[in-house]
């Protein structure tokens, strides 16, 4: 701190008792405040050039690494004999508080903020990717070296190495049901479709209760993935054309007088979204009369269907949604435990002076 009544700064004024620093090249005293730096980076300056100097360009400020604990304005350990960052905090209690946080943070996340990828991240793939096609298929297989690189890593227990293969298996089981579940959907879809071709006919369709095991085989049949083919590139039409009508119902809101509004109206009923029941037809080959899974009893009258395409779709959806819910709450408990064991890695690097890790 400098003393006594001589004027220092680039105010030019004496020492009034507020914080001051001590420049490294000129040893001139000046204000924190004058020169914008605050007393609670003070640990944090290595070596400091006044504005006067850096404008003659003697040399420049510098800093030291800051602690990556958020609140704190201290340097992180550095080792002056090897000139090295021995961690990136402060102490290990920090080390170990700034685990904790992302712990709790990480389990109150939702899905939509676990899903973000930031922008240098995003660069990052983009620049280990050959190709459009390359970039495209990226997350449709989890990494084959992962879990050895984790266990590498980690220094895993034997129990957590149990969870975590078990965590494994039955993400890969619900992967596969999930699969099944979507092109259930995608099947409910095109059958209301079919069925709204033939406005007599109640077309329930008993695939739909088909146990899952039975399900699943005829997906995987000849029979199946035409059809399911099919239905995929329909629903791309269908959807093409839905987006379509959109936008052109859009365009017309955006009249505001009553006799335009009416003139919306009828053009709306005009444009109603149809499909061409030759379309549908096309997919499976036959007529709907001609097969035998389909309900073709008069609509009105079929008390035992009445709403089956609402009802299969609530039905579908619940089972989609229940399965991802478990994903998510599995790869919740996946994190922790790595979480964890990074934590007891960082633990005992510090007697060692070890690195900190960062899983």
């Amino acid at each position: 701190m400098a003393a006594g009544n001589d004027l220092y700064c680039i105010c030019r004024k004496p020492d009034s008792g507020q914080w001051m620093i001590g420049c490294d090249y000129c040893e001139e005293w000046y204000h924190g405040k004058c020169v914008k730096i605050d007393e609670c980076d003070s640990e944090l300056i290595e070596q400091y050039c006044c504005p006067r100097c850096q404008s003659k360009k003697l040399g420049m400020t510098t800093w030291k690494k800051k602690c990556k604990l958020p609140n704190c304005r201290k340097p992180a350990l550095f080792d002056k004999s090897s000139k090295l960052v021995r961690s990136k905090f402060c102490s290990s209690e920090h080390g170990i508080e700034w685990f904790k946080t992302n712990l709790e943070l990480g389990q109150k996340q939702t899905r939509a903020e676990m899903n973000v990828i930031k922008i240098n991240d995003l660069a990052e793939i983009i620049r280990n990717t050959r190709s459009f096609s390359e970039f495209r298929a990226l997350g449709n297989e989890r990494p084959s070296n992962l879990d050895k690189n984790r266990e590498k890593i980690l220094r895993l227990l034997d129990d957590e190495r149990r969870v975590l293969a078990s965590i494994n298996d039955e993400r890969a089981k619900l992967a596969t049901k999930l699969k099944y579940i979507e092109l259930k959907i995608a099947y409910v879809e095109y059958t209301h479709i079919r069925a709204n071709g033939h406005k007599n006919v109640c077309g329930f369709d008993r695939k739909l209760v088909w146990e899952d095991m039975e399900w699943q085989v005829w997906c995987e049949c000849d029979e199946g993935r035409r059809i399911l083919d099919g239905v995929r590139k329909l629903k791309v039409e269908h959807e093409k054309k839905e987006h379509e009508l959109q936008h052109q119902r859009s365009l017309e809101q955006t009249q505001s007088t009553d006799k335009k509004k009416k003139g919306r109206r009828r053009v709306q009923q005009q444009t109603q979204l149809t499909v061409d029941p030759e379309d549908v037809r096309k997919i499976s080959n036959k007529d709907i009369t001609d097969d035998e899974d389909i309900c073709t009893n008069e609509k009105r009258r079929c008390q035992k269907h009445a709403g089956w395409h609402s009802i299969k779709l609530e039905e579908s959806e619940l089972d989609e949604r229940v399965c991802r819910e478990r994903l998510m709450k599995l790869e919740r408990e996946e994190k922790a435990i790595c979480e964890r064991a990074a934590i007891r890695v960082f633990k005992d690097s510090i007697p060692r002076r070890g690195r900190c890790i960062e899983y």
